[in-house]
């Protein structure tokens, strides 16, 4: 999946972009969560990347039933 599509705002999560490129690249798993942040930065990391992978699962979900949709309309349209 493209990253464009990827949580491009920052969903409230305050206006720290470090923690924002850090759950970018935990949410697909690019590196590692780290354990030696603070208490605030860490929920807010957890949270970025919980919020990420949640949009990212969502949107797979809604693609494959759109393709269902096209293709049974495919298949519907040629009998």
């Amino acid at each position: 999946m493209s990253e464009t599509n990827d949580c491009q705002t920052n969903d409230g999560l305050g206006d720290n972009p470090n923690i924002e490129s850090l759950a970018k690249l935990c949410s697909v798993g690019a590196v590692p969560i780290p354990d030696d942040l603070p208490h605030d930065q860490q929920r807010q990391l957890l949270l970025a990347i919980a919020i990420r992978r949640r949009k990212r699962l969502l949107h797979l979900i809604a693609s494959a039933i759109a393709e269902d949709i096209w293709r049974e309309r495919q298949v519907g349209g040629r009998t």
